[in-house]
């Protein structure tokens, strides 16, 4: 819009405004006149109002963040650890693809044969050394192969009306949640079994009893846990290791 030399508004007969004018010419002409505004108080800064009283403020309650605050005994810790991982970091890597085919195996009932393919991808995944990338992928089958060809193995993986594998269980402990993750576990008759597997080597009793001992409390959480979770009267848990085909119930 525009204003012609004899002080009328001119529409643009190509705007869009050209169309509505007919519309709207009565309401602009019957508009009321502005009186003219200064600048300066157009462009004032408004003041922000004052309040009287104590202003009351609602804090609602927020999940707590980890603390980004790393103190010396805690990165001594953490390169501890990491130091811990890297020099078993094949063992590693063998352990969560072993983990990952007991999942598959489990829940597909899928030919195992047709899943050793995959194992090399699955070890540069977890960034598995190239050197040793043979050995691990001959470990990791004879892991499986120990499985299939024990009794025990064959027990963990048979096909249950109720069961689960690298099953996420979540509890309230005060303010958090805390997550577990159960390897496998089903229902055989009227009791529910908690299998979580282990990929150490060793022999004798000495070896199991201290297994045993190390995961035994995890164990006990893990049972009740599912108890709570599922109402199941009787929960045991056992942890299986395909290296020596030994069960050690906890």
């Amino acid at each position: 819009a525009g204003v012609s030399s004899k002080g009328d508004l001119t529409v643009s007969s190509s705007s869009l405004l050209a169309r509505l004018w007919p519309q709207v010419t009565a309401d602009f002409e019957a508009a009321e006149v502005l009186e003219p505004v200064a600048a300066e108080a157009v462009l004032r800064t408004p003041l922000a109002p004052r309040r009287d009283g104590e202003l009351a403020l609602t804090v609602k309650r927020e999940w707590p963040g980890e603390n980004t605050v790393e103190t010396t005994v805690d990165r001594l810790a953490r390169q501890a650890r990491e130091g811990v991982l890297e020099a078993n970091i094949e063992e590693r890597c063998v352990g969560l693809v072993y983990h990952e085919l007991m999942r598959r195996l489990a829940m597909t009932g899928a030919p195992r044969e047709d899943l050793y393919p995959a194992i090399a991808a699955r070890l540069r995944h977890y960034c598995h050394p190239e050197a040793a990338l043979q050995t691990s992928i001959e470990q990791v089958i004879s892991l499986v192969e120990n499985t299939f060809s024990c009794e025990h193995g064959r027990w963990i993986l048979g096909s249950y009306q109720a069961s689960g594998a690298e099953q996420a269980l979540r509890r309230q402990m005060g303010d958090r949640l805390q997550k577990f993750i159960v390897d496998r576990f089903f229902v055989d008759g009227d009791t529910c079994w908690i299998i979580d597997y282990k990929t150490a080597r060793g022999t004798g009793e000495a070896f199991l009893a201290a297994q045993r001992d190390r995961y035994s409390e995890k164990m006990q959480t893990y049972k009740m846990v599912i108890s709570q979770a599922t109402g199941w009267q009787e929960v045991r848990a056992a942890l299986y290791f395909p290296a020596s085909q030994s069960l050690v119930e906890c």
